[in-house]
């Protein structure tokens, strides 16, 4: 069984993925940080010269690449929903949690983070809010359990994941 993390940019994937995985002693996977590695430039580089497209589909590779394995925590990007069989691919391996986070929480989360190449406007809130009303919906549907992250810690919200797997452990 793995745990999959989806959710908007900084609503906290990466930080409490790695609290659930060195809890469980699970492997801890980010697929930025995957893509990161394979291109050999930064995700802010990768939108600059080639695009989101050309993102979304090394993102997918990548998704596909690790579909295969187990006990693992994984943090999907942000926008990995917006291609179903990303979702799919993991979905049936364990479970999905949508970390979800309201527009106020998630811009406080991020401040002013030049790494976040789709912030990359005039007005950062009104996008994020833009962008969370289009994926919400994909959010939900691709997802097993939603944890609410607005005014939790990182720890808290950990172990309403660690608790929800530990469940499904022991119902097996």
């Amino acid at each position: 069984m793995n745990a999959v993390l989806i959710g908007f940019m900084g609503c906290g994937k990466t930080t409490v993925g790695r609290i659930v995985s060195q809890y469980l002693k699970w492997n801890f996977i980010d697929t930025d940080d995957l893509i990161v590695e394979k291109t050999k430039i930064s995700i802010s580089d990768i939108f600059k010269r080639y695009g989101e497209a050309y993102f979304r589909q090394i993102e997918s590779q990548i998704i596909k690449d690790i579909s295969d394995v187990d006990k693992c925590v994984i943090s999907l990007g942000g926008g990995a929903v917006l291609n179903e069989q990303n979702i799919n691919t993991l979905k049936g391996k364990g479970l999905v949690f949508y970390l979800k986070g309201s527009p106020e929480t998630i811009i406080a989360h991020i401040g002013d983070n030049k790494d976040r190449p789709l912030l990359h406007t005039s007005n950062p809130y009104n996008t994020i809010k833009e962008l969370l009303n289009k994926r919400h919906p994909l959010y939900v549907k691709n997802s097993h359990y939603s944890i609410d992250i607005d005014g939790k810690d990182p720890e808290t919200i950990a172990h309403e994941i660690i608790n929800i797997l530990k469940d499904a452990e022991r119902r097996k």
